[in-house]
């Protein structure tokens, strides 16, 4: 009978403690899930500040390039287009209808210095990228030249000087025409691209560009100093073209959709919507490398 008593007040005790228990579960659940949801919120903020950082980077290294070079005296030219009119070179891609695409020559990714003598440019090994055939600037501050390659060492590279033109020091180095646009990436979502425009595929720089407008800054006295900003699509020259202020919309790829708290209306009117989560906006200037 004792027994059976203590059996049933601890059955009781097991009842009384699961019942708390199961309260207590209820009433944790909404605070775990809180928990839960922002530290992914925080995941996933964090996750697009490097994304930004990322996209940064690379918008600095490619149109930094682009333009003039050191003395250069040659007036290259730099272009903004729209997906209105697509160039030959870009069609057949799906180029996003918010972004802006951009031509320009990416100077001075390989740059040294050569002697002039007898018509041929000597100068060392220094760019790993050229060929024998391929073709260099050259620049003595006065006349701007292409030399083609004609011979490669493990020390020294030669060049032909097409004109004739007593001894000297010559700046040399690289010059390519790209294009630079927003498409689909190679997970789906759009991404920011560069093509050359002269041979060769596009080459995927950074995903996460949803859109991308670019504006040149022009000096029009040649201090040094910005005087106007052109906010459509337009064709300059490098003699006055200072580098690009960019806006750009990116974007986490497999992000949870949340609803879009904030809108931003680019100098082109356009209006994004992002969340600062799972997307965001930034606006950067990029000055031209005049080393």
């Amino acid at each position: 009978m004792v027994r059976q008593r203590f059996n049933g007040y601890l059955l009781l005790e097991v009842l009384l403690v699961i019942a708390i228990l199961t309260g207590l579960f209820a009433l944790l659940t909404p605070s775990i899930q809180q928990v839960q949801k922002t530290t992914e919120t925080r995941r996933q903020m964090l996750a697009l500040m490097l994304l930004e950082q990322n996209i940064v980077d690379q918008l600095t290294s490619q149109l930094s390039q682009v333009g003039d070079f050191g003395c250069s005296t040659s007036k290259l030219e730099i272009e903004v287009g729209t997906s209105d009119q697509i160039p030959p070179r870009l069609k057949g891609y799906d180029l996003d209808r918010d972004a802006d695409w951009l031509y320009g020559s990416y100077v001075g990714a390989c740059s040294t210095f050569g002697t002039l003598k007898s018509g041929l440019v000597e100068l060392p090994a220094v760019c790993s990228s050229i060929d024998v055939g391929d073709q260099l600037q050259a620049s003595d501050c006065h006349s701007t030249q292409k030399v083609p390659i004609v011979s490669i060492s493990n020390d020294k590279v030669t060049a032909l000087w097409p004109e004739p033109l007593s001894e000297g020091e010559l700046h040399v180095y690289s010059q390519e025409p790209f294009y630079w646009f927003v498409k689909p990436g190679k997970v789906g979502e759009n991404a920011f691209w560069r093509r050359s425009a002269m041979q060769g595929n596009a080459l995927e720089l950074t995903p996460g560009v949803e859109h991308l407008r670019f504006y040149s800054l022009l000096d029009h006295n040649d201090d040094g100093i910005a005087d106007e900003l052109l906010n459509q699509p337009h064709t300059v020259t490098s003699d006055k073209f200072l580098g690009l202020f960019v806006e750009y919309h990116f974007r986490l790829p497999n992000c949870e959709a949340r609803q879009s708290i904030f809108a931003y209306r680019t100098l082109r009117g356009d209006s994004w919507q992002y969340d600062n989560i799972c997307s965001g906006i930034g606006k950067l200037v990029v000055a031209k490398n005049n080393e």
